[in-house]
């Protein structure tokens, strides 16, 4: 194992989706206007961010915050979704 670290999906609530594959479709029938929000930008975060944009073949801009406290009110005013 190279390393364990829990993961957050959280989804803005004026995106009309609720679940994983709904933002998927959303954020493919949308491309470039997503914006996904890392608040911890380390490797371990932009890398599984990459390979979630990959895997799900979405176009969504990356957002990097230095820490939780700026990037929950982004996600609340839905400057990330």
């Amino acid at each position: 194992m190279f390393a364990e670290a829990p993961l957050v999906f959280a989804i803005a609530s004026k995106v009309p989706a609720t679940t994983l594959p709904e933002f998927s479709a959303d954020a493919k029938a949308n491309p470039g206007f997503r914006k996904a929000g890392l608040w911890q930008p380390c490797a371990l975060d932009t890398f599984s961010n990459d390979v979630f944009k990959a895997m799900a073949g979405i176009d969504a801009v990356t957002v990097r915050y230095n820490g939780v406290n700026p990037a929950m009110p982004a996600l609340l005013a839905n400057e990330v979704q």
